[in-house]
């Protein structure tokens, strides 16, 4: 098998690295955790934020 050399690694797999000790569940939870898709409260707000013309989109509409 081949590896990449670390210092072609993305941040986020740094981050992942150093932070969480190559721990994906603990970075997982983490990263769920700020989501705003986690809490029906917060995904409401995003949406009321949403500019109209933003809601012309192909994803926006596809997304309901």
């Amino acid at each position: 098998t081949k590896t990449v050399d670390p210092a072609f690694y993305p941040p986020a797999l740094i981050e992942m690295e150093n932070k969480y000790s190559n721990d994906f569940t603990a970075f997982t939870d983490d990263v769920f955790s700020k989501s705003v898709f986690t809490q029906k409260e917060k995904i409401l707000n995003l949406i009321s934020r949403y500019g109209k013309k933003n809601r012309k989109g192909h994803l926006f509409r596809s997304s309901f």
